[in-house]
């Protein structure tokens, strides 16, 4: 690694934990660390005055690898992998852009209620109650927050749900503090900030798919009893679904519009079991208890003898993708057809990590219509669509089915003198097949 790919390293980096990096990276390694280390900072001292910038910790990883003799494209990906996690925060054990706020301490409410967590990030807004809350409760809370932006229930179900800020504005502008209003009361919020993602020793892959790189680096983070994965994406809209590729090449999912405007929906998908791989045996990592009710969990736990040696493999991952900022782009309007007919259709939806095809639509009755999609006519093969996430507000409900390639969905018509069908994509979601492997010790 010469001066100039040193200093191309340098740009927008992170200096603030550079000891603790170099001494982290030293411990996974098996040689005459302090002489490395000795020379690791003689050479970043040398490249410091070209800086204007001190953010120099993902180059510490980036020098060490090349002073022990991996290749530049390694130390490259070493640096990136920081470089990824340098702009974000942590909450929930997910790493998301820019600030975040969650409950420090639950906070007790009228009667045996007790709020138990908060979440506060650029995408949601989320609490979760101790008790499963009656409809008549959830219909009347709402939250104003420090700046004065009011929120309102957006869905949920039980004692966890979610709140959209008035007007549906979106990305969130995450505070410290709000009101919430529930069963009647007024309660004052306090929020703690969370964690820069880079106060955590993130452990990056040994390998990983070349082609799922520029989106998303994970990483994981060791446990008394397991491990934690971490995702940090590269676009803002992507967010961590759930980790595992998908038990099944299939996928469902459905909304109905109550009569109140209200919303129910529903979404089938659990991943395969993460394996990790000993010299004479394998075994699978689960969720840990204390995670279950988290978004997506994050922590797993396997009954591997301490201290073995294993390779974790991480098939996929599955990653939502908000489409709040392409809304316009991605809306679709489609003539219906008369009773039994049916259109051809060749209206393309483009997601920038792949596509969307919508082939045609079909009036099976007089008040259901059924349109067909090709999925995945996108050219990055390890990133496919999983779930379209297909909405219209002016229809009664809708059910979509993936299968592979091909998606069917089947809308339920409000108005059945309608001579269009208004239809644009809330979430999408994505498996990402990046088949990371890690080294756990």
């Amino acid at each position: 690694m010469n001066d100039t790919e040193m200093h191309n390293l340098m740009r927008d980096l992170n200096n603030d934990l550079l000891n603790d990096e170099l001494e982290s990276l030293a411990d996974e390694m098996d040689f005459d660390i302090e002489s490395v280390i000795a020379k690791t900072k003689k050479r970043l001292r040398r490249t410091r005055k070209m800086m204007k910038s001190k953010k120099l910790l993902p180059l510490a990883a980036a020098c060490l690898a090349a002073v022990i003799g991996l290749s530049t494209v390694y130390a490259r990906d070493i640096s990136n992998f920081f470089r990824s996690f340098s702009n974000k925060t942590v909450v929930g054990g997910i790493a998301v852009y820019g600030d975040s706020f969650h409950l420090g301490e639950p906070l007790a409410l009228g009667g045996a209620n007790t709020l138990n967590e908060v979440v506060f990030t650029g995408d949601t807004l989320r609490l979760v109650f101790s008790e499963n809350l009656e409809p008549e409760n959830v219909e009347g809370m709402s939250i104003t927050d420090d700046a004065g932006v009011n929120y309102f229930f957006g869905g949920g179900r039980l004692n966890m749900f979610f709140f959209a800020s008035e007007g549906y504005v979106y990305p969130l502008r995450p505070v410290s503090g709000f009101v919430l209003t529930f069963m009647g009361a007024e309660y004052d919020v306090r929020l703690t900030a969370s964690p820069p993602a880079l106060d955590f020793k993130i452990i990056p892959a040994i390998s990983s798919a070349a082609a799922v790189d520029d989106l998303v680096s994970v990483g994981l983070m060791k446990t008394p009893s397991g491990v934690q994965i971490m995702a940090s994406f590269n676009d803002e809209k992507f967010n961590l679904a759930s980790i595992g590729a998908p038990s099944r090449s299939q996928a469902e999912s459905y909304m109905y519009i109550n009569e109140d405007g209200s919303c129910s929906s529903g979404f089938v998908s659990e991943p395969e079991p993460l394996v990790g791989y000993g010299e004479n045996a394998a075994y699978e990592f689960k969720w840990a208890e204390p995670d279950q009710n988290t978004i997506p969990p994050t922590v797993f736990v396997s009954d591997a003898p301490d201290g073995e040696k294993l390779t974790l493999n991480i098939p996929g991952i599955v990653a939502s993708y908000k489409t709040y900022a392409d809304i316009a782009k991605l809306a679709a309007s489609f003539e219906l057809p008369e009773l039994n007919g049916r259109y051809e259709l060749e209206h393309v939806f483009d997601f920038g990590v792949q596509r969307a095809v919508a082939k045609s639509i079909e009036r099976v009755s007089e008040s259901t219509v059924e349109l067909t999609f090709d999925l995945n006519t996108g050219d990055n093969k390890a990133i496919t669509i999983y779930d379209l996430g297909l909405t219209s507000f002016t229809e009664k409900s809708w059910e979509t089915h993936v299968t592979g390639d091909t998606a069917t969905i089947i809308v339920e018509l409000k108005d059945t003198d309608s001579e269009t069908i208004e239809l644009f994509y809330s979430t999408v979601y994505f498996i990402i097949y990046g088949d990371w492997d890690f080294i756990i010790e």
